[in-house]
């Protein structure tokens, strides 16, 4: 009768271990997939390089510069031109409102310049309006709408 209550201590205390372990890795197991779901579920959120006091007009004028699309040859034909030596070469509308924008001139056949709606674009020639395909200007006191150049003209 020992013998069998010594044994079945034995086996009780080592079914009592195998359940610990296999509890343990049960949890451990769990904990591991959890984070795994989590991860992909919700990756961290990655911080993006920002700077809020970033001028618009500078950030354009950089643009410009790079000549994304070659550097403009000067061509004296039929472009919708302001006068001779300021010539609309885009323009950026920020909403629907004509009264906020930029556009891109060329003055006197030198690079490409951002100007804002309210500056002064050559002597006398001043931006006050910005559409999505046109500006207007005024040239002496009066209001000129100019348009775009069509595409393949300079």
């Amino acid at each position: 009768m020992d013998d069998y209550s010594d044994w079945l201590r034995r086996a009780t205390s080592a079914r009592w271990f195998s359940n610990l372990v296999l509890f343990a890795a049960i949890a451990v197991a769990a904990w591991v997939l959890s984070l795994v779901f989590w991860r992909f579920a919700f990756p961290p959120e990655q911080a993006v390089a920002t700077d809020t006091a970033m001028d618009a007009k500078a950030a354009l004028g950089r643009v410009v510069a790079r000549h994304w699309f070659g550097v403009p040859v000067s061509v004296t034909t039929a472009n919708p031109t302001i006068s001779t030596d300021v010539k609309l070469r885009g323009v950026v509308a920020q909403s629907a409102s004509r009264k906020s924008g930029m556009a891109i001139f060329s003055v006197q056949g030198g690079p490409d310049k951002v100007f804002a709606v309210g500056e002064e674009i050559s002597p006398g020639i001043s931006l006050i309006g910005v559409q999505a395909k046109s500006v207007t200007i005024r040239r002496s006191g009066r209001e000129e709408q100019v348009a775009l150049p069509q595409r393949g003209r300079s």
